[in-house]
């Protein structure tokens, strides 16, 4: 049974019963992800300065703080888009 199914005929199957292709659903779920951690991002910058001008958070440890979270941010971006061609 499993030697009639062919790879091009599974992504074939696929898109006739959900309207899209696999291709789509990829960019869809991944460019959510891309705004979720975007969001992160911004919302840990915006956290630290708001420390750093209460006097809370050293201008050292926000420089830190923004190198880690723009770190974290590139290197989630390449393995949530890795794979995926438009």
């Amino acid at each position: 049974m499993s030697d009639d199914i062919k790879p091009g005929r599974v992504i074939d199957a696929f898109t006739h019963g959900a309207g899209y292709t696999p291709n789509t659903l990829a960019i869809t779920l991944g460019s959510i992800a891309f705004v979720g951690l975007l969001a992160w991002v911004i919302w840990t910058g915006w956290s630290g300065f708001k420390g750093m001008r209460n006097k809370k958070v050293t201008k050292e440890v926000f420089r830190r703080l923004i190198f880690r979270a723009l770190f974290i941010f590139l290197i989630l971006q390449f393995f949530l888009f890795y794979g995926i061609a438009a």
